[in-house]
């Protein structure tokens, strides 16, 4: 069986790669919302409203659905990851401790560090296969 980053593995190192965006998406969630949330404020202001109705209020009542969407399309992609999120921890929570490093260290979203060398080692290269496996068996079912 390969065990590289390409051929029969592809799928799991993609499932990696979404694992990595959710986690960090999560991070930086509550940046991205207080910037909506305060562009969206912001239209809601006593100054912008006066400044606004002399102009139109077609267009406040247009920007302020235009946030309120965006701040909706944030939170759809918030629950999205924190969803892969779950499936990941949930998946991890089936192997052996040993199995769990090492999908620790594949995955690197916990800052999870260890030796150079551990890389190397078979045991790292049968718990990485045994990883792969159990994946693509679970996402079968």
């Amino acid at each position: 069986m390969n065990q590289s980053k390409t051929g029969l593995n592809d799928s799991f190192y993609k499932w990696i790669d979404d694992v990595k965006r959710a986690y960090r998406f999560l991070q930086e969630y509550e940046e991205k919302f207080k910037y909506l949330e305060m562009k969206l404020i912001g239209y809601k202001s006593v100054s912008f409203d006066q400044i606004m109705s002399t102009i139109s209020n077609v267009k406040s009542d247009e920007s302020i659905i235009y946030w309120l969407d965006k701040i909706d399309q944030l939170d759809k992609q918030k629950d999205n990851a924190k969803r892969f999120l779950d499936n990941y921890w949930n998946f991890s929570k089936s192997l052996t401790m040993g199995q769990r490093r090492t999908l620790r260290l594949v995955a690197n979203i916990e800052g999870y560090y260890c030796d150079d060398d551990f890389y190397r080692t078979s045991s790292f290269k049968q718990y990485k296969s045994i990883i792969i496996r159990k994946w693509q068996e679970e996402k079968r079912n």
